[in-house]
């Protein structure tokens, strides 16, 4: 058995057509799909193509990205602040934050 390489830039936001849908960690890059990890427990992850995920290096740059660039919200939708999709990073990556 092979240890899986490190991923560079691991963390992510994701979308398509100009709107970012999301943010997560990706756990495996096979150049034509990435798996996106979008919480740590239960899994949920995410293929994805590519060229639709823009990385980072830490989660908080994906998190400061995705703030500013989350499309706008339906009307029919309640919008959610900063501090609450910063506490959403922290529900869904406790063990990033544990530092």
């Amino acid at each position: 058995m092979t240890e899986k390489e490190e991923i560079e830039n691991p963390w992510c936001v994701y979308g398509a057509l100009g709107e970012i849908l999301g943010f997560g960690e990706i756990v495996e890059d096979n150049k034509t799909t990435v798996d996106i990890k979008v919480r740590e427990s239960p899994r949920d992850n995410k293929l994805w193509d590519p060229k639709f995920v823009k990385r980072f290096n830490k989660l908080e740059e994906a998190i400061n990205y995705y703030i500013k660039n989350r499309p706008p919200v339906d009307i029919r939708c309640r919008d959610y602040t900063d501090d609450e999709i910063r506490n959403l990073a922290k529900e869904r990556f406790p063990s990033y934050f544990k530092n």
